[in-house]
């Protein structure tokens, strides 16, 4: 069986096809998750809570930058999908050099943008004076790599749209595994501290995106020459679409992220390494549910063009029960055995002591946050990415946000408070998107 005729997802059962695709996806989004966490890890045992902090800081504004390549390569991922169910695979290859002049665009100016302005950044979000400094050169570090991390993602997109899942677990295998050795290599051994762990991980995502690079134009969609590099203007104006509701709703909510950070890190330096550590923890419990969404999106996409809205739903209904399975499980280890949970990333006593009850506050919404991920990817694979994108603005800053500020500031919880908003906002998108697909108003086209 080539490769297309695998990645075809509008055959067979939908249940068994989604599933089939999906698990390569959760196993990188683990894999990614290790390659995360490795940094928090061996920094937390290493280098201590002023480590943490740095790495938790930092990569926060990281990921806001990050956020808005994948949100561009989630809307050339439905293009793909759509275009890979009607059979136009000249279409795929005019839209993968449009999507990636774009985003090499966007990622140059975003380098030099949080470069100039890093310390201003770092001192708007409240950065505790301790880990000041090892925050400025993890973010430095890491924003000089950004043109790896967005390359990657514009050619996964392509991948994902086609149905192809096993090659970037394969790529993300090696890279997940060289990011760890070098982790050891630069944080254990030469005590090169959050530096270290920065240059580690922009060396691992160049390899990724060298590799998965390969990959598509050993397919046959994409070459390295100059007519390669431009805009179709149609292309263009189709992505920018399907991707700028995508855009703002990623960047407002990590925003958001940034916002909320910059309440926790008033409590000090353990209260920012405890929630840094929830952090990760958070992502190893939503990587399922961020896998079923990337899955999802490709799953609509190429049905949709077929109008098979029923085979839609019932991979919708098995991805959600999956993903609730198992945030189910880490709920019930987080809220039993939180500080065996939290010790994983420090043998710090105090930092785990004052993460306790912040992650068992956290834990509440777990499950419920990984069921709206597969809701935002059935939107957004049928190209209705408003919807996931008002989401994104209520939940982010009327519940997230403002119910920290009110809830750390003005109640008994403190610090807990905080997460008790967290666990509050995916209640509320969950509900919109869910009325939304049952409304029915979903099958109406827009890409």
């Amino acid at each position: 069986m080539n490769r297309k005729e695998r990645g075809n997802l509008t055959v067979g059962d939908p249940g068994r096809k989604l599933l089939g695709f999906a698990l390569p996806i959760i196993l990188i989004n683990f894999l990614q998750a290790v390659y995360n966490v490795a940094d928090m890890v061996i920094l937390g045992h290493f280098a201590g809570a002023d480590g943490m902090s740095a790495v938790s800081i930092g990569g926060q504004v990281t990921t806001v930058v990050l956020v808005v390549a994948v949100a561009i390569a989630n809307g050339g991922a439905a293009m793909t999908g759509q275009s890979f169910g009607r059979g136009e695979h000249d279409v795929i290859r005019s839209l993968l050099g449009t999507m990636y002049s774009l985003i090499l665009l966007i990622a140059l100016c975003l380098t030099l943008l949080v470069l100039l302005f890093c310390r201003p950044i770092l001192v708007f979000l409240n950065t505790p004076a301790e880990s000041f400094s090892g925050a400025a050169v993890y973010l430095c570090i890491c924003m000089s790599g950004t043109v790896f991390v967005y390359t990657y993602n514009c050619f996964y997109a392509v991948l994902r749209g086609i149905g192809d899942s096993v090659t970037p677990l394969r790529i993300v295998t090696c890279t997940m595994l060289m990011n760890i050795v070098l982790d050891l290599l630069f944080v254990a051994v030469l005590r090169t501290g959050a530096a270290g762990a920065a240059a580690a991980t922009i060396l691992s995502q160049a390899a990724s995106a060298l590799l998965i690079c390969r990959a598509v134009c050993h397919a046959g969609y994409y070459r390295f020459e100059r007519k390669a590099f431009g805009f179709d203007r149609e292309k263009l104006r189709r992505l920018m679409k399907i991707s700028t509701p995508q855009v703002i709703q990623m960047v407002l909510t990590n925003t958001s992220f940034l916002l909320v950070g910059g309440l926790v890190n008033r409590f000090g330096v353990y209260h920012s390494a405890a929630a840094g550590a929830v952090s990760k923890l958070w992502n190893f419990t939503v990587l399922a549910g961020q896998a079923m969404m990337t899955a999802m999106i490709s799953m609509c996409a190429q049905n949709y063009a077929r109008r098979e809205y029923g085979r839609i739903l019932k991979a919708l209904g098995a991805g959600i029960g999956l993903v609730s399975g198992i945030a189910a499980v880490i709920t019930l280890l987080c809220e039993l055995w939180p500080a065996q949970m939290l010790g994983l990333f420090t043998d710090d006593r105090q930092v785990v002591e004052t993460g306790i009850r912040y992650l068992r506050w956290f834990a509440i919404g777990f499950v419920v946050e990984n069921i709206m991920f597969c809701l935002f990817g059935t939107l957004t694979g049928a190209g209705h990415t408003i919807v996931p994108m008002c989401c994104a603005i209520i939940t982010a800053y009327l519940v997230r946000y403002l119910f920290a500020f009110i809830l750390s500031r003005y109640t008994p919880l403190g610090f807990e408070g905080i997460a008790a908003a967290y666990s509050a906002a995916p209640f509320v998108s969950a509900a919109i998107c869910s009325v939304y697909i049952a409304s029915g108003r979903w099958k109406q086209s827009r890409v």
